[in-house]
């Protein structure tokens, strides 16, 4: 497991780097963050993104699923590389702030009931956008939207629904990489 943690990360990091300095630099401030390096997913083992660096290795399996479909549709379709691979990024980082370690036990934090994590993760990108100014004036609006719609309706957390490429994009790779560990835990016929 130790592998395919350390290959996120460095995935993550390469796929910035290769995206211009600016992405890199603006990637950066949550990559170096530890609570995104460290969290572990939900608090429950049958709930998706449990174990050790859940977080990390569910992001860049929707960063690695965005790149695919952007691909398979690049000739079809104007789909912004960058905008894509901010929104896939940043989408749950608003995550970190959603359970606690205690010792050996996770605890969800009062904060959840108040602010979803959705709306956490657009904060944590305007955050880091606006110290990258080329980023924010460029970036915002576009990678905001995809944060926020990834949900796809407000009864499922997201306050506006998917209205951009890269928005369907990210909303079908995050739904796939959630259910695709869900499929193994529940009462399915196989």
């Amino acid at each position: 497991m130790k592998k395919i943690i350390d290959n996120s990360f460095e995935y993550l990091q390469k796929r910035a780097k290769s995206l211009g300095k600016d992405i890199y630099t603006v990637s950066s401030f949550l990559l170096r963050d530890p609570r995104f390096k460290e969290w572990s997913g939900s608090s429950k083992p049958n709930q998706h993104h449990y174990g050790e660096k859940g977080l990390i290795r569910h992001t860049a399996e929707v960063v690695r699923l965005c790149d695919i479909m952007r691909e398979e549709y690049e000739d079809s379709y104007d789909i912004d590389e960058k905008v894509l691979f901010l929104s896939a990024l940043f989408h749950d980082s608003g995550k970190i702030y959603d359970y606690s370690r205690c010792g050996l036990v996770w605890y969800s934090d009062s904060h959840k009931r108040y602010i979803h994590h959705i709306s956490r993760s657009g904060i944590i990108w305007n955050d880091a956008a606006q110290k990258v100014p080329s980023v924010y004036s460029r970036y915002f609006e576009s990678v905001l939207h995809c944060i926020l719609s990834h949900h796809t309706a407000r009864e499922l957390g997201s306050p506006v629904a998917p209205k951009s490429r890269e928005a369907w994009i990210l909303t079908l790779c995050d739904n796939m990489s959630a259910r695709m560990f869900d499929a193994d835990t529940n009462d399915l016929i196989k």
